[in-house]
């Protein structure tokens, strides 16, 4: 499943998210800051499956049990789509189907959400041609940029997001959520949860890798 209630971590990312939905103030473009494995992938899978539940929460996570959650989860959803880069650089071929595929309205949930993954490999091309998207994204439209480094995207994209800022987890936190989720011994849960200096997405990356 992907929910909110799901991550390790990121309260306060969570926190800002989660009030954008209640608040219905998610019509922008948003920049997620933080180091690779952290978390910053999947909370913005959470966000775009808080945004298209059919039976959102009180606090205005996802479900995980209906079907927009279930395809968002299996990354099949129509209306939501993750952008990798292409080979070193995240290219203007990309951004250019992408601006032709969110011009049309959701065809499934009431949002779409684009994420692109490394904003930070978008190269010049590629960064002026979604300037305008960035700056007034249609009405059902989330964009959510992914970067370790926002000092190597566009000024004037930079600018024009909201930035919400993700940090390592605590070893100790990191410790006890491998043991619970994972069902892993403690001495193995803490040497990963140091070797991956907090980083959830690493550390399970390496359970049983030898």
């Amino acid at each position: 499943m992907i929910r909110f209630a799901d991550i390790i971590g990121q309260e306060l990312a969570i926190k800002i998210l989660l009030k954008a939905v209640r608040n219905n103030q998610v019509g922008q473009s948003w920049l997620f800051v933080g180091e690779e494995g952290v978390g910053k992938l999947t909370t913005a899978l959470a966000f775009a499956a808080a945004l298209n539940c059919s039976d959102r929460t009180d606090s205005g996570d996802a479900c995980g049990r209906c079907a927009s959650c279930k395809m968002i989860a299996s990354l099949g959803h129509p209306d939501v789509q993750v952008i990798s880069p292409d080979g070193a650089q995240t290219k203007i071929d990309q951004m250019r189907i992408m601006r032709r595929d969110t011009s049309y309205m959701p065809v499934v949930g009431q949002w779409k959400v684009v994420i692109i993954e490394q904003a930070d490999t978008l190269n010049y091309e590629a960064a002026i041609s979604i300037l305008k998207t960035i700056e007034e994204p249609p009405e059902y439209l989330a964009v959510i940029l992914l970067s370790r480094n926002p000092a190597l995207i566009l000024p004037t994209i930079r600018s024009r997001c909201r930035i919400v800022r993700f940090a390592a987890v605590t070893v100790e936190a990191l410790t006890t959520e491998l043991m619970k989720r994972f069902g892993i011994n403690e001495s193995s849960a803490q040497f990963l949860a140091s070797y991956s200096e907090g980083r959830p997405g690493a550390a399970i990356s390496l359970i049983g890798n030898e």
